[in-house]
């Protein structure tokens, strides 16, 4: 004999089995959420004592945790902030420095570089480079015209 079951009876089972799953994950997530505990409190060695004593036993154990604690207590009226540190030196002042000379003839493309970088600028006679400007370029030598008004000659090293 074979029984068939109707539409509402397999929807009804199917509720069931969904409920059921549900139940599981629902009790598995408060199990992994809230694991059982052990009922025992530990009991220090000592006894119960009272939190003021077992401070009192850990204080240079706790002095040592907090050393800035005891030399600029946190409450107190007088309490001010650490000196400033002392602002750093200026940075140098760039200079232009010649590396080297490109070209024969007449037509010459000074090699230069700021003493604060390692960046290489081609530069040639009448081109400017920030504050300093080439009015000629030699074999072994430029001639600058920085914006102050003084003028300089800059040679090859050797």
């Amino acid at each position: 004999m074979k029984v068939s079951l109707g539409p509402r009876q397999k929807v009804l089972i199917g509720r069931i089995v969904g409920q059921l799953i549900f139940a599981v994950f629902c009790l598995a997530a408060v199990l992994i959420w809230f694991p059982p505990q052990s009922s025992q409190v530990p009991v220090p060695a000592g006894g119960s004592q009272d939190l003021a004593a077992r401070l009192a036993e850990h204080q240079a154990e706790i002095a040592a945790l907090i050393p800035v604690t005891g030399d600029r207590p946190l409450f107190q009226a007088d309490r001010r902030p650490l000196a400033a540190p002392e602002a750093p030196a200026p940075a140098p002042e760039a200079v232009l420095v010649l590396v080297g000379i490109l070209g024969d003839g007449e037509e010459r493309i000074a090699l230069v570089r700021r003493s604060t970088s390692e960046n290489l600028f081609q530069i040639e006679a009448g081109g400017r480079l920030g504050k300093w400007q080439v009015v000629t370029v030699g074999i072994s030598s430029i001639t600058v015209t920085e914006d102050g008004g003084s003028t300089f000659t800059l040679r090859l090293d050797g």
